[in-house]
Formats: C-alpha cells, sequence, structure tokens
C-alpha cells in the first residue's frame, strides 16, 4: 500500500519541485481534500482497531485475523483514494473488501488456509470490480465504426 502512495502522490510532488510552473495560468488548491483525506486514514485506524477486536475476541487464529483486518482496511482506503466512488456498485466492492477477507479468516481451516485464502478473496473482489468498470465503460464509450470513404 505505501508503494501505491508513494507511486501516486511522489510524481506529483517531485513534479512540484523540479518543473516551472506555467505563466499566466492559475490553478487554486482544493482546501477540502486534505482534510477528508485525514479523516479518511483515522475512520480507517478506527474500523481497523474495532474490526481486530471482534476477530480477536471470537477468532481462533487471532493475530493472524488482526493483520488480515489491518490490511483489508488499507486496501479499502486505496481504492477509495484512487476510484472516485461515483457509483453505487463501488460501495458494495468497497463493503466486500473491507468485510469479506476477516470474515473468511474467521471461518475454521487450517493455517495455511487462514493466511492465504483472504487474500485471494481481496485479489478477486479487485478483479471483479475491474471488470464491471470495464464492462460499464465499453457499454458507456462503443467501438466507433469504419468511415466510409
Amino acid at each position: 500500500a505505501a508503494l501505491c502512495f508513494g507511486l501516486l502522490y511522489g510524481q506529483k510532488a517531485l513534479k512540484k519541485r523540479i518543473t516551472y510552473p506555467r505563466t499566466g495560468y492559475v490553478k487554486y488548491r482544493q482546501a477540502g481534500k486534505r482534510v477528508l483525506l485525514i479523516a479518511g486514514v483515522l475512520a480507517g485506524v478506527v474500523l481497523g482497531d474495532a474490526i481486530a477486536y471482534v476477530l480477536r475476541r471470537f477468532a481462533s487464529h487471532s493475530y493472524q485475523a488482526a493483520s488480515i483486518a489491518y490490511t483489508s482496511v488499507g486496501w479499502g482506503l486505496m481504492y477509495v483514494i484512487l476510484t472516485r466512488m461515483n457509483a453505487a456498485w463501488r460501495w458494495f466492492v468497497l463493503v466486500a473488501m473491507i468485510v469479506g477477507p476477516p470474515a473468511v479468516a474467521m471461518l475454521p481451516m487450517g493455517q495455511l488456509w487462514a493466511g492465504t485464502f483472504p487474500f485471494v478473496l481481496q485479489g478477486l473482489i479487485f478483479t471483479v470490480s475491474g471488470a464491471i468498470a470495464l464492462a460499464l465503460y465499453l457499454r458507456r464509450n462503443p467501438v466507433p465504426g469504419q468511415v466510409a470513404e
């Protein structure tokens, strides 16, 4: 997650330091974006703590399930940051992304499956989300036909 965050925001910060701004063009910064990001991170930490507490209380592999809870909340935060969350289906994907892997980690299974299967589910959720986004994009933007000469 840190690598994705660094790649996403590191390039922008580096570009601001190296290049000169255009003359005559003024782009005002959005003041609420930073506050929203900090509030989202704090909400993610609180949500991760709550899920980890429940998992430590009821799961058989408590520490492994707690780390899966923190990881799924982190991926959920990255999903919110990288997508605009402008469609209802994205919210369902976010809930599945945050709740699904810890719920699977609570199932009675061996140590290997309890550590592996939640991440397989996370990848499947990302794949389904990408397939939905691609299908909607192709539906809204049809391939142009050939122009007659």
